[in-house]
Order: structure tokens, then C-alpha cells, then sequence
């Protein structure tokens, strides 16, 4: 297993003030985003942590983690770090939990696996996100069309239901500015497996993302780099 050279910004040199300030919040922002990664491991779904400034979701994303983090939410403080963490789940109960913890500014930051729905949305909540060296966030399965989804032959109020995640998902990614090519265009690839009929997850250099329109990102490894699927779990094994 070939592992990612972390990237450290804090030391770089400069030509202005604002840019030397900026690395050194960069630098903060990670050393509590380690720190809050670490105070979420071994936990499952949603708890508050470290005095309402830690939010762990962790697990799958469905009604009872929405709920969860309703019942919660009176014990958040604002500028949380949310631990993102797991394999996805549904469109409209991450969404929704997004639209919730988007009223306290928040920092979602990202240590190990964080797939499909929440890489495509819990990822994406608040103005700055971090990725921790182990991170693993990967997309799953595009946007399907309205047309496609009147023509499969499920029951109708799961037809509607889809139909209704279809209108979510756009207005979601218009409110971000976000391009839904991130999820709608995957490498070439991995596209030839989706026709296929397999089921694919892949990922994103962190550059690659930018040019999506995702902003705010704060990482230790080179933006450039592609990290190779199911790579969380070996790298935190080998870090420790």
C-alpha cells in the first residue's frame, strides 16, 4: 500500500502577511480537527462531544441519525467540528441533518471512510471543510433522471420519493455552487464499470474537487493525489 506524503503548509514562505496568517490557520485548523477526530473513534451515530464544540455523526444516514441530531441540537455550540464518517445512506436525511447543522457554521472534517451520501452531501455542509491524511471520501452512483425513474418498475410512492430527492439534490448543489459533475461525471474508467452493472465507488484529488466548486478545503496530503478506494482502514492501521 503506497500512502500519501502529507503536505504541511505552515512553514512555506510568503510575500505577504495575509497569506503567512492564512497557512497558520490552516495549521490550526488541523491540529483540532485531529484532535476531534480522535475524541469520535469508537463511537457510532450522533453524539455531542467536548462540551457541544465536537459533533460525531458516524454510521449510516437515515431518519433516526436526522433525529438524533434534532434532539441534540440544543447542546451544540456554534463553529462545531462534525466528524463525517461512514457509507452513505439516504439523499433527503442527509440532506436535511446538513440544512440543521448548516446554522452553526460548521467545520465537517473527514478522517476515514466517508462515502456516497456522505461524501456528496454531509461533506459539503458549512463554509470550510478539513481532510484529515487518512481520509477516504468517495463518490457512489450519479444523479438519476426524472424520465429514468418513471419508467422503473418500483411502487409509486417510492417513484416520488426519488423524483423528490432529484429536486433536492439540484437545489442543494445550486445553493453551494457546487457542479454536479462530481457526482454526474466520473473518470472514464469507472464509468465503463458503472455501465457495466457494477457497483463502483470512486474518488477525487482534492484540486479536483476545487475545480468542482467545493471551497474551503483544508488538507495535509497533496492535492494532486488520488487516494486508492478502501485506503482509510489500511492507513489508519499503519499510522496508528
Amino acid at each position: 500500500m503506497k500512502f500519501l506524503r502529507p503536505v504541511f503548509f505552515i512553514f512555506l514562505s510568503c510575500a505577504s502577511s495575509h497569506c503567512r496568517a492564512a497557512d497558520v490557520a490552516e495549521s490550526e485548523m488541523l491540529h483540532e480537527a485531529q484532535k476531534d477526530f480522535s475524541s469520535c473513534r469508537g463511537l457510532q451515530g450522533v453524539n455531542v462531544v467536548a462540551d457541544g464544540r465536537v459533533v460525531c455523526l458516524r454510521g449510516k444516514i437515515d431518519p433516526a441519525m436526522f433525529l438524533s441530531v434534532a434532539k441534540l441540537r440544543g447542546k451544540i455550540k456554534n463553529n462545531p467540528y462534525v466528524i463525517v464518517s461512514g457509507e452513505g445512506g439516504y439523499v433527503d436525511s442527509a440532506i436535511y441533518i446538513v440544512r440543521m447543522l448548516d446554522e452553526y457554521d460548521p467545520v465537517p472534517v473527514a478522517g476515514d471512510m466517508c462515502a456516497s451520501a456522505c461524501a456528496s452531501f454531509l461533506f459539503l455542509m458549512g463554509r470550510h471543510r478539513v481532510l484529515l491524511h487518512c481520509a477516504d471520501v468517495v463518490m457512489h452512483r450519479g444523479l438519476w433522471s426524472i424520465d429514468d425513474i418513471l419508467t422503473r418498475k418500483i411502487a409509486d410512492d417510492v417513484k416520488q420519493r426519488l423524483v423528490a430527492d432529484v429536486w433536492q439534490i439540484h437545489d442543494f448543489y445550486d445553493e453551494r455552487q457546487v457542479s454536479l459533475d462530481m457526482i454526474n461525471k466520473p473518470p472514464a474508467e469507472v464509468q465503463r464499470k458503472l455501465d457495466a452493472g457494477e457497483v463502483v465507488f470512486w474518488p477525487w484529488s482534492i484540486n479536483k474537487l476545487r475545480s468542482f466548486g467545493v471551497k474551503g478545503i483544508v488538507s495535509e496530503n497533496n492535492p494532486d493525489e488520488v487516494v486508492p478506494h478502501d485506503y482509510a482502514e489500511t492507513c489508519l492501521a499503519h499510522h496508528g
